[in-house]
């Protein structure tokens, strides 16, 4: 699920934050960056990399 989460941001980051609500069971917060587990157990980091770009990537 991470990684369909991750690609679908590369083409439209309102559909990935969207399926990202959708799936979410938890979030840990970082200094850098909010990790979040999903229904499927996978892990999908989210980095700022603007004042409104993100970077998401399964970790």
């Amino acid at each position: 699920m991470a990684d369909r989460i991750s690609k679908k941001a590369e083409e439209n980051l309102d559909a990935a934050l969207t399926m990202l609500d959708k799936y979410a069971v938890s979030v840990s917060i970082h200094s850098n960056k909010s990790v979040y587990k999903l229904q499927d157990c996978s892990f999908l980091s989210v980095v700022p990399i603007e004042d409104c770009l993100v970077e998401m990537f399964e970790s």
